[in-house]
């Protein structure tokens, strides 16, 4: 099994990539950058399927353990503005199997175990009034039984651009 850096990061590229291969009209095609001949191949695969699905913009790149490799970004935003690496994309959904994912390596690996509190790990982790969310578990998380009340988690979510909060202050907010 890879690190979990290389693994978590790999994960998260690819989720992204298929999150931003669902809707909208096909973008403009760009010519590759002069360094991408290395990784040619998949830019022109994520083309491909932008066009076919008809995507608007999307961003990817390939990670290594010392940071991005391969950095590629196609197509306009939902306001209309060119796609950079740096966009930001609400992953909605999609985060979730990413998430499991990452936190099923620190499972195998052994720092992290399945029932243990929420709140060993995020100690700023509550709702529900006292003692509620300290007997939530990791377990509860991943498979969506927490109590968490779901519009707290819409309210979290639903956000624009640099209007989104950070993530401790969406921890907060729940």
């Amino acid at each position: 099994m890879p690190p979990l850096p290389l693994l978590v990061r790999c994960a998260a590229a690819c989720a992204a990539v298929l999150l931003c291969l669902g809707s909208g009209p096909p973008a403009a095609a760009e010519e590759p950058a002069a360094d991408s001949g290395r990784y040619a191949d998949i830019d022109r695969y994520v083309r491909g399927r932008m066009a076919e699905m008809g995507t608007p913009g999307l961003a990817y790149a390939v990670v290594g353990p010392d940071g991005p490799l391969h950095r590629r970004a196609w197509g306009t935003d939902g306001r209309g503005d060119p796609v950079t690496p740096e966009t930001p994309f609400l992953w909605g959904s999609v985060a979730k199997p990413v998430a499991a994912t990452a936190v099923m390596a620190l499972v195998e690996q052994g720092p992290l175990d399945l029932d243990d509190p929420v709140t060993e790990w995020v100690p700023e982790f509550a709702f529900g009034g006292p003692g509620h969310a300290s007997r939530v578990t990791v377990r509860h998380l991943l498979s969506q039984t927490s109590g968490l009340p779901e519009e707290s988690a819409v309210a979290v979510a639903d956000c624009d651009g640099d209007r989104c909060p950070r993530p401790a202050e969406r921890v907060e907010a729940l």
